[in-house]
């Protein structure tokens, strides 16, 4: 048994780890769903059932920079942009 809301709903945030701050509007993928940071860098999506894993690779669109979270996560969850 898969709990859904432990691996189907996915919050981080993109940081920015010169600046010390949340990234707005960027645009992610988590394992092929696009998305895209709030104005304090938060990121929630839901995974589909179907496509839940333990872990899910992050891609930052702009900087194709890449990351790797690991469910349950929450908005503390920091994934970092230079």
């Amino acid at each position: 048994y898969r709990n859904p809301s432990v691996y189907g709903d996915v919050h981080f945030r993109i940081w920015n780890t010169n600046a010390e701050k949340p990234v707005p509007n960027v645009k992610v993928t988590v394992d092929g769903q696009e998305a895209t940071s709030d104005a304090n860098g938060a990121v929630r999506l839901t995974i589909p059932l179907e496509r839940q894993k333990q872990k899910y690779h992050v891609v930052v669109i702009p900087t194709q920079k890449s990351d790797t979270i690991w469910p349950p996560c929450s908005e503390d969850e920091i994934v970092s942009y230079q």
